[in-house]
């Protein structure tokens, strides 16, 4: 076959149609056949249809306006009956929950003891008292007030988060898990409705009806370094 004449040979004599193309034996498929690459050469040099980039720019430009812009993302906790979160990239890790070790001389309201998490010793601190909330001690469980989720099983965690000295954890009576967020989601927080300290919430994030207090990583961290002085 003269391949100079089989433009569109892989249709009618090629893979796609009839078989009968003799240079089948040799490049096995079309894809591997010259006249085939040529022919895709061919078309990309074509220009395009009229109305073809107005097209495609009035579908990018569309796309990029759909929804609202996604500025950070955020892990979403319960805290007695407050739902609480911080940065994801702030809680590095969700484990189940094991006993604390009291800390002589050391452990108090904020500080409860020593973790073993993953066979890692950790700093185990209470994320209700540091932030304002009442107290208590690792472990004790309380019934759900309600769940962003109809229908979720309430399971207490250990969350293990990231400060300049070092990992922290605190017990989470539920973890919702994360979710992204808008910097125009987020509302000032009201006085009337926090519980949390306000000087550790830098807002309020509205979702599936609950009011979440967004903890500043900052504050949490200085705060959390003074427990220990």
């Amino acid at each position: 076959m003269n391949r100079d004449e089989g433009r569109d040979c892989w249709s009618t004599r090629g893979v796609q149609g009839d078989r009968s193309c003799p240079e089948l034996a040799r490049h096995i498929h079309c894809h591997n056949c010259p006249v085939f690459a040529r022919g895709a050469a061919m078309l990309l040099e074509q220009p395009p249809p009229d109305g073809y980039r107005e097209e495609w720019a009035a579908a990018l430009s569309a796309a990029k306006e759909t929804g609202p812009r996604r500025d950070g993302v955020i892990s979403i906790f319960r805290i007695d009956s407050e739902w609480l979160a911080l940065p994801a990239s702030c809680i590095v890790e969700v484990a189940p929950i094991g006993p604390v070790r009291r800390v002589p001389h050391q452990s108090g309201e904020v500080l409860h003891g020593l973790a073993i998490v993953r066979g890692e010793v950790r700093l185990c601190f209470s994320m209700g008292a540091l932030v304002g909330l009442p107290g208590r001690g690792p472990g004790d469980e309380k019934p759900a007030t309600g769940d962003l989720r109809p229908g979720s099983r309430v399971c207490p965690r250990f969350c293990v988060i990231r400060t300049r000295g070092g990992p922290w954890v605190f017990t989470a009576d539920e973890v919702w898990g994360v979710t992204p967020y808008a910097t125009s989601e987020i509302r000032p927080v009201p006085v009337t409705v926090a519980k949390a300290t306000p000087q550790f919430t830098s807002g309020v994030l509205a979702r599936d009806g609950r009011e979440i207090g967004i903890l500043d990583e900052e504050l949490v961290t200085c705060a959390l370094e003074r427990s220990l002085e």
